[in-house]
């Protein structure tokens, strides 16, 4: 069951970036952005079902999403979850991953959020046709 039916389905119909919800009381932002994501969750819109959580700020779900996905063998989607998180360990196995996905954009996002400058340099020097 929906809670905030209203807001909800307004964020879903016009997307997470859409709507100024910065006027709102944290815990409402908290619950209603989670709300959200875990309805794009069930969706399979695992890129906007990230962006909610991270908005609200909500690091359990978005881990538990990453780790769910990536036991299931989705890693990139997995990727989508732990570019918002702050665990260096999951972000560094999902960028790996992405290279494996042949998805270098992302796992060079992902090296980039930990700092591991030696594998941006690998990326770039084996897998990227531009330079950034």
């Amino acid at each position: 069951m929906v809670k905030y039916p209203a807001i909800t389905g307004k964020i879903l119909a016009e997307g997470v970036d859409n709507l100024k919800l910065e006027m709102l009381p944290t815990h409402l932002k908290y619950d209603i952005l989670t709300e959200v994501g875990d309805i794009l969750f069930k969706e399979q819109r695992y890129k906007d079902s990230a962006k909610a959580f991270a908005m609200a700020n909500n690091k359990m779900k978005l881990i538990e999403s990453g780790d769910y996905l990536f036991l299931q063998g989705r890693f990139v989607d997995s990727a989508k979850f732990f570019l918002f998180c702050e665990d260096r360990k999951r972000i560094e196995r999902a960028g790996l991953r992405c290279i494996e996905e042949n998805e270098y954009q992302l796992a060079y996002d992902l090296f980039l959020k930990t700092g591991n400058f030696q594998m941006l340099e690998f990326i770039k020097l084996n897998f990227m046709d531009r330079d950034f």
